[in-house]
């Protein structure tokens, strides 16, 4: 499969922005942040969309390509989701024992390992990974019968208040639309874009995203237990449209398409790797940063727990350790 290089865009911005949502919220917990700051309200727009944008390229990339027979797929997801994210949330929760000053939630009950092995199982407490296999996966089986009745499904699991104590299985609900949606309107949106000059395209990429901050402001907060669900709807494609375009646009330069997508193909390690960064980071840099805007610290963190995971993956994928450092073997047309 030809990779649209829009969505590895995509996903690149989209990983930036949870890196940098994630040292807001560290340093805020560090109270290196004042709770008043204007970092608090970006971190709260970011929020609505990044992760509609991730769920959005995951079912696009799906959607690109024929529906493989259960068994190959199923093993994908579980190579590429799920192995990852119990590997690595392992070796999380050892370093949350030993570093738990360093963290942004100190781990509780540090003795109690089953319980904690079990949290990361069911993706109680980082449910990234776990949630989009749940959701790719159910998806798949709804999409073998008709795509528009895993649309509806979504739809309705997104803006009706239902919840539930697993976090993984709520944030499958919040965001399995983002990835119905990707998977059935790729098609559509490869042709609308191509079909409007690209200045068009980055006007209303650059439109989208301050209409979405400027109604993040007068909508309901996602945590609202009645209207969260449609505040998240809206925004989130308000958010996920405007990020496409403005990928749309990148992709057709040269130097920044480069190296954006480098990072959308690095998206997985930086994700498993960032928190242990970040938590380095904080604890060099934020002693010297004390008497500096907040902004800085929080910039320069960011950027270093984005490119040393990054540089870490490229260097990983040169040694041919990607597998199984990241993903277990897969066959080659996987």
């Amino acid at each position: 499969m030809n990779r649209v290089v829009a969505l590895d865009i995509v996903k690149a911005v989209a990983i930036c922005l949870l890196v940098l949502g994630h040292v807001i919220e560290g340093l805020t917990h560090m109270g290196a942040i004042d709770a008043h700051s204007p970092l608090i309200d970006l971190q709260a727009w970011l929020r609505t969309f990044r992760m509609p944008a991730f769920f959005f390229a995951a079912g696009a990339v799906t959607g690109l390509r024929a529906l493989r027979p259960a068994g190959p797929f199923l093993h994908h997801r579980f190579a590429t989701l799920v192995y990852p994210h119990l590997l690595w949330g392992a070796i999380y929760l050892v370093i949350a024992i030993v570093f738990a000053r360093y963290y942004n939630s100190p781990i509780q009950d540090p003795g109690n390992i089953g319980r904690h092995l079990m949290d990361i199982a069911i993706g109680q407490k980082s449910w990234f990974l776990m949630s989009l296999f749940m959701v790719s996966v159910a998806a798949y089986f709804l999409f073998r019968i008709d795509a528009r009745l895993a649309l509806v499904l979504a739809l309705l699991l997104c803006v009706l208040p239902i919840d539930s104590r697993f976090t993984s299985l709520s944030r499958s609900f919040d965001f399995a639309f983002f990835f119905v949606l990707g998977y059935m309107g790729i098609g559509a949106l490869l042709r609308l874009t191509a079909a409007l000059p690209l200045k068009a395209v980055l006007a209303l990429g650059i439109a989208a995203l301050p209409l979405s901050f400027g109604l993040q402001k007068i909508m309901p907060a996602l945590s609202h237990p009645m209207w969260g669900g449609a505040s998240l709807l809206i925004l989130g494609l308000m958010g996920a449209f405007g990020l496409w375009c403005l990928a749309v646009g990148i992709a057709a330069s040269d130097y920044p398409r480069r190296k954006l997508a480098a990072l959308g193909a690095a998206s997985l390690a930086i994700f498993v790797l960032h928190p242990m960064v970040i938590g380095a980071a904080r604890l060099v840099l934020v002693p010297l940063m004390r008497d500096l805007p907040s902004v800085i610290p929080t910039l320069l963190i960011a950027t270093i727990a984005v490119a040393l995971p990054a540089l870490a993956y490229y260097f990983i994928k040169r040694l041919g350790l990607v597998t199984p450092i990241f993903i277990l073997p897969l066959a080659r047309a996987e």
